[in-house]
């Protein structure tokens, strides 16, 4: 009989244990399923969502330019890069159309007209009054570098349109050498347009094949002529012709005169 009882409790015992086992086994599973764990992939789990990598925007901007010099497209194209490399998100590709003002015309009346243009200052009205252009932030054009007279053609009706790029003058340059054999004072500041008429005269030799101004016969050169004048090629509004003025008639008198 003690035998048999002692197997009882051994019995007891060992199924009590299991249970105890059982039961914390049990007990942890609950606890962990409280927090709703992903279920393992080995018991036929959900593949893990993949993290989204982020997509690199590029934006790409078409720049028209009339063809210039070896030596200015080289600097276009360093501004470029140089632009580029401070902004790598955005592409910038430089295109120089033969007969550019025509091609110009016609790419900006189609739907896909270029980013961004160089254009003479005498297009800028007609493509503003055409909607063609975005005006620009007036903090642009606060650049102490920049000649005020230079910000202010690039407005209108005081919108401005566009940055200044370049800009050309006229100049005098002379020989002093044939200044002395014609025993002639060089050119100061004080010169009008008589003294330079004069000098032109004295200078030339004919018979010799020598010159005395060499001057293109070119509308944009006449224009510093017309401007000391007091001429203008439009009215102050920009919305019409100006030529036909005492003022440019004197100018072009004397510009055709020294041809």
């Amino acid at each position: 009989m003690k035998q048999d009882r002692a197997a009882v409790r051994a019995f007891v015992s060992g199924c009590c244990g299991r249970q105890r086992i059982v039961l914390l086994w049990l007990v942890l599973w609950g606890t962990v399923g409280c927090s709703q764990p992903a279920v393992p992939r080995w018991l036929g789990g959900p593949s893990p969502t993949p993290t989204a990598t982020p997509v690199r925007v590029t934006t790409e901007l078409s720049f028209w330019h009339w063809l210039g010099t070896p030596a200015e497209m080289a600097y276009q194209q360093q501004l470029l890069t140089a632009f580029q490399q401070q902004n790598p998100t955005v592409t910038v590709t430089l295109h120089t159309p033969d007969d550019y003002a025509r091609r110009l015309r016609t790419a900006m009346g189609t739907d896909r007209p270029p980013d961004i243009i160089a254009l003479n200052l005498f297009q800028l009205p007609d493509l503003v009054a055409a909607g063609a252009l975005a005006p620009l932030s007036t903090a642009l054009l606060t650049d102490p570098d920049r000649y005020p007279h230079l910000r202010a053609a690039m407005q209108v009706d005081g919108t401005p349109y566009c940055l200044p790029l370049s800009f050309y003058t006229l100049g005098l340059f002379y020989n002093k050498q044939l200044f002395d054999n014609v025993g002639l004072a060089y050119p100061t500041d004080a010169w009008q347009w008589e003294d330079l008429q004069a000098a032109a005269e004295a200078l030339t030799d004919s018979e010799n094949g020598q010159f005395g101004l060499v001057l293109s016969a070119d509308f944009s050169r006449w224009l510093a002529f017309l401007y000391q004048a007091g001429g203008a090629v439009t009215t102050a509004d920009g919305r019409a012709m100006a030529l036909n003025s005492p003022e440019a008639t004197i100018a072009l008198d004397f510009y055709s005169n020294l041809v």
